[in-house]
């Protein structure tokens, strides 16, 4: 099957380039590490957020394979909502929830997670920027934004 592909790279147009390198932040900061202390897991240190060039390159590479199985020559909306999907697949799944929860309005309470996990994982996302109050952070909309998410 693969041999039967196009030579061919297609074309990553410079929106959809934009819109990985935003996702990119979003993904890399979602999955920090957050070190809790024992018990009470409170926040110890925040680490800052792994170099975003790889994920990206990684992406990157994974809407152009797309439309080339598609049999495109140039990257479309389609392979954009796979690398969206990919990129959220990349962060913890209740910070995940969390996030689109917020990004869709709907109440933090219809997740149905336990009082401890919802703080602990909203404490998370803070601590990364992406949440302010009960909201999502400047951060996280301009990212969103960015992304073609907002």
């Amino acid at each position: 099957m693969l041999h039967s592909l196009p030579k061919v790279v297609p074309d990553l147009p410079r929106e959809f380039q934009r819109q990985i390198a935003a996702l990119t932040e979003l993904a890399v900061r979602g999955r920090t590490h957050v070190p809790g202390a024992g018990y009470s897991k409170d926040i110890i240190c925040v680490h800052e957020p792994e170099a975003a060039t790889r994920l990206a390159q990684q992406l990157a590479q994974l809407a152009k394979g797309s439309s080339l199985l598609d049999g495109r020559n140039v990257v479309s909306e389609e392979d954009c909502k796979l690398v969206r999907r990919v990129a959220f697949d990349c962060i913890p799944a209740v910070r995940r929830k969390i996030l689109e929860a917020l990004i869709s309005g709907q109440s933090l309470k219809g997740l149905e997670l336990p009082n401890s996990t919802l703080s602990y994982a909203k404490e998370d996302l803070q601590s990364q920027g992406f949440i302010e109050g009960q909201g999502l952070s400047q951060l996280a909309l301009q990212h969103l934004r960015e992304a073609g998410m907002r």
